[in-house]
């Protein structure tokens, strides 16, 4: 391959950690556009390889970032009754299990990403474990976008819209939480007339 496919590539990377990092909890648009995309260009155990590489990348970072935010004292009531649930003991039993089926499935990752977060559970074997459940849902739309009858521009419209939605769905989300803050701080404690 020459450096210009290799760069052609760059786009992949950068949708893959995107819609794979740390914001994946609030877009509800999927990769698959994007790969059936990939998959018509260049080959869909290529596609599949790239972005398995940059998922592990964008889990590793959101594995991090979620420990990090379970570190706050203002979480520890939450850390507590997820490590005491019983979903965390179903997750202790088959830990690797858990997340590679969570990756395979409809399940949303955060599930997992909190277990392994609060566990304490090495960051490479669950990165290993989401890479080796998710490695169908990204070879498939690859291999199905060479033999989908779906028109190129239709496909690559598909693909801007579904990058576009997750943007847009980021800032709304970051747009509400900003706007219950302000509306939090303008309120001011009613007292319930015992002073």
């Amino acid at each position: 391959m020459t450096s210009a496919q290799w760069a052609g590539l760059v786009p992949l990377v950068l949708t893959t950690m995107w819609m794979r990092g740390p914001l994946s909890g609030v877009m509800p648009v999927g990769l698959e556009p994007v790969l059936m995309l990939y998959g018509r260009i260049y080959p869909p155990l290529l596609v599949t390889a790239v972005a398995s590489v940059s998922g592990i990348i964008a889990e590793a970072v959101s594995l991090r970032l979620m420990r990090g935010m379970f570190g706050f004292a203002k979480l520890a009531k939450l850390r507590q009754s997820v490590d005491g649930s019983r979903v965390m003991r179903l997750f202790e039993r088959r830990p690797a299990l858990a997340i590679a089926v969570t990756a395979l499935s409809p399940v949303p990752d955060w599930i997992t990403r909190t277990l392994a977060a609060v566990s304490g559970y090495p960051i490479g074997r669950y990165v290993l474990a989401d890479a080796i459940g998710r490695l169908p849902k990204l070879f498939i739309p690859a291999a199905l976008g060479v033999v989908l009858p779906i028109p190129d521009g239709l496909l690559f419209a598909i693909t801007l819209g579904s990058v576009g939605l997750g943007g847009v769905m980021v800032v709304l989300k970051l747009w509400r939480g900003r706007r219950r803050r302000a509306a939090a701080l303008r309120t001011p404690c009613l007292s319930n007339g015992r002073d």
